[in-house]
């Protein structure tokens, strides 16, 4: 099948703008925003010839959300289709040289916060030191919270509090195995003075999108991990 690709540009070409348009939204997204990339999944499925339904947004997820007539919805249900059909798009047609497959991997991020905090700025195209900062500010307020923290404690000083080397010692212990709970305190520990403390401090134009994706699967790892932590009584 021939494809018209001056008319798969100029689609693909709206996806980017719908991206940008949604980067600068708060929480919501209006209903306009929501027809127009509803539209533009039909145009690409019919110049494909594929069935595009997977990246189609789900009925019914609009409400008023105190804005009288304007109907708005969550923006993570949109970048949620959005980011993986750019995605499928630059990998199955080549529509950007600097191919990465963000869908793939945001698709099997499977915490909800990290991805509302990461989405948008995963798809941008620079500063990708802002993933690293949100995904580790996630993990260190997930550390905070599960250790049940009123100190306002951050970083290391954080871990060195709640996540101790042996487990006997420890409030939030990981596993009774000795070298176990040892290794998630020293990467817990290095995770703040690694990553956490270098993107709070000072921006930095070094992260490429790759790397920023790899720390945030990471991040996404240790907060099931820590999830599924006990917490003692000390």
């Amino acid at each position: 099948m021939d494809i018209d690709m001056t008319k798969l540009r100029m689609l693909y070409g709206s996806l980017m703008g719908m991206r940008d348009a949604l980067a600068l939204a708060s929480q919501l997204f209006y209903k306009v925003l929501g027809d127009d990339y509803s539209v533009t999944v039909g145009d690409l499925a019919t110049l494909l010839g594929q069935d595009l339904s997977r990246f189609q947004l789900p009925e019914n997820i609009y409400g008023e959300y105190d804005y009288g007539s304007a109907l708005r919805a969550p923006k993570n249900i949109l970048e949620g289709k959005l980011i993986p059909l750019i995605s499928f798009l630059e990998y199955g047609y080549h529509l950007n040289e600097e191919v990465v497959e963000i869908g793939t991997l945001y698709g099997s991020l499977e915490d909800e916060e990290l991805r509302g905090r990461c989405a948008d700025i995963l798809s941008a195209r620079n500063n990708f030191d802002r993933v690293v900062n949100q995904a580790t500010m996630v993990l260190e307020d997930r550390v905070r919270r599960k250790g049940k923290d009123s100190t306002g404690l951050t970083g290391t000083q954080l871990v060195n509090t709640y996540v101790k080397a042996k487990p006997d010692e420890s409030k939030i212990v990981f596993s009774g195995d000795p070298d176990e709970q040892d290794g998630f305190s020293n990467v817990l520990r290095g995770m703040m003075l690694a990553f956490r403390n270098t993107t709070h401090h000072s921006p930095s134009d070094t992260w490429s999108r790759e790397d920023a994706l790899k720390v945030c699967a990471f991040v996404d790892y240790l907060l099931k991990r820590l999830e599924g932590a006990t917490v003692s009584g000390r």
